[in-house]
């Protein structure tokens, strides 16, 4: 009886781990300070000079920048790339749903692959970081991407998001929350049914 009690217990347990788990809806990617080539989900960034910060732009150097593998260093028809120095990404966005948000609140809702990051000074600089779909908080500064100032380096002036994904409702969530406990019990059932 006590061990199918505990099989019982655990299987709840991990019931109701994977349902908070996937219907949590807080920040989850935090990208830390100081920002270098070594951050975690900095896939790479473009330094465009004085071109226009639109979306059709960034769409193209965000999927250069993907097209590149890590660690990569060069200049394509005027625009300086930078990727990662350690994780290599790869995809093919396209400007379906993106859009672009003024001001340094570098904080963005679930639903998204990547976003670009425009970082201003006197030719502005470009990061673009990769979300996986979760809800994220990118950093206001670009610290030692541009070596300004190495405590701040420029401020977040806009940020463009790219690539949509599905994010489960939270209805959905409960649904499969509730399933996962009703197998837990259907399963209980079957372990404490008299055997004939």
């Amino acid at each position: 009886m006590t061990r199918r009690k505990t099989l019982f217990h655990t299987m709840l347990a991990a019931a109701l781990l994977s349902a908070c788990a996937i219907g949590s809806n807080a920040y989850a990617v935090i990208i830390s300070t100081p920002v270098d080539y070594t951050t975690a989900n900095l896939v790479g960034t473009a330094d465009p000079g004085t071109a226009a910060a639109t979306v059709a732009n960034q769409l193209v150097w965000a999927n250069q920048i993907l097209a590149l593998t890590a660690p990569t260093t060069t200049t394509i028809l005027g625009v300086n790339y930078r990727t990662h120095d350690a994780d290599e990404y790869s995809g093919i966005l396209t400007d379906d749903g993106a859009f672009k948000t003024d001001g340094s609140a570098g904080t963005i809702g679930a639903g998204w692959e990547y976003v670009m990051g425009k970082y201003d000074g006197q030719n502005a600089g470009y990061i673009l970081f990769y979300l996986g779909g979760e809800a994220s908080t990118i950093p206001e500064f670009s610290n030692d991407i541009w070596n300004v100032n190495p405590s701040e380096g420029y401020q977040l002036s806009n940020w463009t998001v790219f690539g949509r994904v599905q994010v489960p409702e939270p209805g959905t969530l409960a649904l499969f929350g509730a399933a996962l406990v009703g197998f837990g019990l259907a399963r209980r059932r079957k372990l404490l049914a008299p055997r004939l």
